[in-house]
């Protein structure tokens, strides 16, 4: 989550157990690529690094800072680095989905129905043909139940927006999303291979019936079986991925 209400309670995303703690004691949110805390003029007030917060103050925090809610510390911050965009189901019996290479698919990885991705500093939701952009919190209904979307503010660095040098968390999240793209393209038939091969190279159905001696119809069944199994909802995005896959060949 991209956000978090500290406090007594139950209501609260981080419940803390103590009589020092205020019911909604403190805010914790990721803003402008920093992890943040801001006190909710709580009744003993908030620390960093043993420090007492002005009542409804803010202040942006490092990795290792030691926090208090209520007491000058008791918990340290272990990792700084942003959120990752997940979806909580509504039923107990949903499980919460995680980003894999940076997609969110729903209602699981291996089948998914909707595809949720970041790009042109947006989050977008793909399903079948439809394309449109959506928010933190909004509800994805899938044929197996809805989730609550939670997508953390991207925030590119200044060396990006310079157009710098790619820094190497980024080639590292580039390794991992082709070697993740290969995953997926090694689950396919060869004759599906082929059709995703030929539809990223911009083919219509008819053309690649044509070119590999195949009914139409089958076509469409190959390509549509492949774009399930791989996880994408539209051409562009099996442009992307099959670009990745031939990236890491």
């Amino acid at each position: 989550m991209a956000h978090f209400i500290v406090g007594r309670s139950r209501t609260c995303q981080l419940h803390v157990e103590t009589p020092e703690t205020s019911s909604e004691h403190a805010l914790l949110r990721w803003r402008s690529g920093t992890w943040e805390l801001q006190d909710l003029h709580s009744r003993n007030g908030t620390y960093v690094d043993g420090r007492l917060l002005l009542s409804g103050r803010r202040v942006g925090l490092a990795e290792g800072a030691r926090l208090g809610f209520g007491r000058p510390d008791g918990y340290v911050l272990h990792d700084a680095g942003p959120p990752e965009a997940h979806a909580i189901g509504l039923s107990p019996q949903q499980p919460t989905i995680e980003t894999r290479a940076g997609l969110l698919l729903l209602p699981d990885p291996e089948h998914p129905e909707v595809m949720v991705c970041h790009r042109d500093n947006a989050w977008w939701l793909e399903r079948d043909d439809e394309v449109h952009r959506i928010t933190d919190g909004e509800v994805v209904v899938t044929g197996a139940g809805a989730w609550r979307l939670h997508l953390p503010e991207q925030v590119s660095s200044t060396r990006d927006a310079e157009g710098g040098p790619p820094s190497l968390s980024e080639l590292q999240q580039a390794r991992i999303a082709g070697q993740e793209a290969r995953r997926r393209h090694a689950t396919l038939s060869p004759q599906e291979q082929r059709v995703c091969r030929l539809v990223a190279a911009g083919l219509l159905n008819k053309q690649i019936a044509g070119e590999m001696d195949l009914a139409e119809s089958t076509v469409q069944l190959y390509r549509s079986r492949a774009l399930k199994k791989l996880g994408v909802a539209g051409v562009a995005d099996l442009v992307r991925l099959m670009a990745r896959v031939d990236a890491d060949e």
